[in-house]
């Protein structure tokens, strides 16, 4: 079974990006969820204030989060679930969502299928 890709001249690739109608709201929507994924706080709520585009989540727990994922790309997974506890006593359990970073980072795990194994103890 082969398959062929469609290869672009540089002028027909230009053409199609000149055709592609892109509304205003969603370019900012796009500009604000980089922001908040990356955690910069201050350009969001600056980009909050002058475009009007709300953030998905509080921007005031963005720092907490940083904190948190830096804990866990260090692998620093007791510090990550003290912090996870810190922001949310009663919701989904710390240690799930550690896990589940885990998995996705590789931090602190020596194969997948142990980081499935602890997902399916919790």
């Amino acid at each position: 079974m082969s398959s062929s890709k469609k290869v672009f001249t540089r002028e027909e690739w230009e053409k199609k990006l000149n055709d592609v109608k892109i509304r205003k709201e969603d370019m900012n929507k796009l500009v604000m969820n980089f922001l908040v994924t990356e955690g910069y706080v201050e350009a969001a709520e600056k980009f909050r204030m002058e475009s009007g585009t709300e953030p998905d989540i509080d921007l005031a727990t963005i720092t907490d989060r940083m904190a948190v994922k830096k804990a866990v790309q260090c692998g620093n997974v007791e510090d990550a679930i003290e912090k996870v506890n810190d922001l949310n006593p009663e919701g989904l359990s710390p240690e799930y969502a550690v896990a589940k970073a885990q998995m996705l980072t590789g931090a602190e795990i020596s194969d997948l299928s142990e980081a499935y194994n602890r997902l399916a103890l919790l």
